[in-house]
């Protein structure tokens, strides 16, 4: 019965995790659809230095280790028959006797070195040492140099790449500054969906957020934390954002640029439930509507951007 129970468990949480897969897989689509289409899509300084970091990381390393490992692999052989024959030439001056001075005439050759009985020592004598000649031969080699060097390049690649570091700068993308296009195309949706399941109070959510809170983390409630927190960020990116608008008479579609140094990591949230209704999320816990906290009189708005706009907010 135990056994059943953490069948459906992982059952329950890979169909919840799939939620989250295709809202994230459709939102993506859509954006490359409006990228192939004539609207023109702009990405912030800081989030494409954000995303080349992520995906330049272990890249060097790696290509460096596929370049070694396939030059050791090709010239390797011939350094070592040269060696294995300086050897055997430097073996066979020792075991020959000095000629004799009063003795003229032809000398056998050493039949060891010639008609050796040992095989590699036969190889060694040869001058593709110890691959042949053959070009179909030589062909098979190169291929399984290449593929060899390109498991070593791999490898060596996801060796130096940090998962906890891209899986940390992927949670704070709405936090940068400037215009976000993955927050654009994922924020809402994501936290949408989060909603729907927390209102829904899916058990494996609950399940996998009790542990969290305990500290008895594993890989699936680490993966879970890792998109409320992203989804937190979002709704903190949206409440600064609804704070410019609203200083600059936008309106709710239009894109804004966040001033920096960008959204402040412990900063309000505006949360909306599934029917609409917004509260501000302090980071305390407090909540309140978004209307009654700043009222009718916007001069807030105007001086929470200054504050951004000149440093004030603390990381």
């Amino acid at each position: 019965k135990e056994v059943q129970n953490q069948l459906r468990e992982r059952r329950d949480e890979e169909l919840l995790f799939a939620r989250f897969k295709n809202v994230a897989s459709d939102s993506l689509e859509r954006l490359s659809q409006q990228a192939e289409g004539k609207e023109k899509l702009k990405m912030g300084d800081e989030e494409k230095r954000i995303i080349t970091s992520m995906t330049g990381m272990g890249l060097k390393e790696g290509i460096a280790a596929g370049i070694v490992t396939f030059f050791v692999l090709r010239r390797g052989p011939i350094y070592i028959g040269r060696w294995v024959r300086r050897r055997q030439l430097a073996q066979y001056q020792q075991q020959s006797p000095p000629p004799s001075s009063g003795n003229s005439g032809y000398k056998l050759s050493d039949p060891r070195m010639t008609n050796s009985s040992n095989p590699f020592q036969r190889s060694a004598s040869k001058q593709e040492f110890p691959r042949s000649g053959s070009f179909v031969v030589r062909s098979i080699w190169f291929m399984f140099d290449v593929t060899l060097s390109l498991m070593m390049a791999a490898s060596t690649s996801v060796a130096y790449t940090d998962v906890d570091s891209i899986r940390q700068q992927i949670i704070e993308m709405p936090l940068v500054q400037g215009r976000s296009l993955t927050s654009d195309a994922l924020c809402d949706p994501m936290v949408q969906e989060l909603t729907k399941v927390q209102e829904e109070k899916n058990p494996a959510y609950e399940r996998l957020q009790k542990m969290n809170r305990d500290g008895t983390q594993t890989p699936a409630s680490y993966y879970l934390d890792g998109i409320v927190h992203f989804c937190e960020n979002c709704e903190r990116r949206r409440f600064l954002e609804r704070c410019i608008r609203q200083e600059r008479g936008l309106q709710s579609k239009d894109h804004v640029e966040i001033p920096p140094p960008g959204v402040e990591r412990r900063g309000p949230r505006l949360v909306a439930d599934a029917n609409g209704q917004e509260k501000v999320v302090n980071d305390d816990g407090t909540e309140e509507p978004f209307t009654e906290q700043f009222g009718h009189d916007m001069s807030w708005a105007s001086d929470f951007v200054q504050d951004q706009e000149e440093g004030g907010t603390n990381f």
